[in-house]
């Protein structure tokens, strides 16, 4: 199992959005960042609009499931958020 920090602070999601590439796909949005830390960061986003608290804890974990089978192969460095969209449930 790949080991990897959790994004939690407001300033660095609003950093990654404001000047991250991003790529958008169908289930989710994926904003990234170089850091200075040299550690692999991931954050992850889930709107309302997802439907109720199951749906959006559901996507979070099957975000955060998808981007620990990726971490290995992601040199580290760079800061990850991730927008679940409503094809991902």
């Amino acid at each position: 199992m790949y080991c990897f920090k959790k994004l939690k602070l407001n300033s660095d999601f609003r950093r990654i959005y404001g000047r991250g590439t991003n790529h958008v796909d169908s289930a989710f949005v994926v904003y990234a960042l170089k850091n200075r830390s040299g550690d692999l960061r991931l954050g992850l986003t889930v709107s309302k609009k997802l439907g109720g608290a199951v749906e959006r804890n559901r996507a979070k974990r099957v975000l955060t499931a998808a981007f620990r089978e990726c971490a290995p192969k992601i040199k580290p460095g760079y800061d990850f958020v991730l927008t679940a969209r409503t094809r991902i449930l």
